[in-house]
């Protein structure tokens, strides 16, 4: 059955255990509801690698940063979304962030979508990064 949507993140810790388990990266979108680049973003560049790729590679999550209020942080409680955004520096969305075990910076984040066409290829770059330095 093919995948329909991104899976939204909620427990951190867990995900971060297994990046440390298998030795692979977090490719984390952080959105908003009202963005229709994000939108864009999720449907047309991420979407189509979580109906190809395996979770044994990467996992590939999104938070919805103004309908998640808060989530299960890395060290197992409970944190505001703005804080884990503030912590990550993100401020500009969308925003893909690539993480490794111990929310190790794995590549540049992407920040906002580009409008020239290159967005896949910057994309494709930084998750083979990530995949690399996990």
């Amino acid at each position: 059955m093919p995948v329909n949507n991104v899976t939204l993140l909620s427990n951190l810790a867990k995900d971060l255990a297994q990046l440390e388990k298998e030795g692979i990266p977090l490719i984390l979108l952080l959105s908003r509801s009202d963005c229709h680049f994000c939108h864009d973003v999720r449907n047309n560049y991420l979407l189509p690698i979580v109906r190809t790729v395996s979770e044994k590679k990467m996992l590939i999550r999104e938070l919805v940063s103004d309908r998640t209020t808060s989530l299960i942080n890395a060290d197992g409680n409970r944190i505001a979304t703005e804080v884990l955004m503030k912590n990550i520096k993100v401020n500009f969305f969308p925003t893909i962030v690539f993480l490794g075990s111990g929310m190790r910076v794995l590549a540049e984040p992407l920040v906002g979508l580009d409008s020239a066409g290159f967005y896949s290829a910057y994309l494709d770059q930084r998750i083979v990064s990530a995949i690399k330095n996990a």
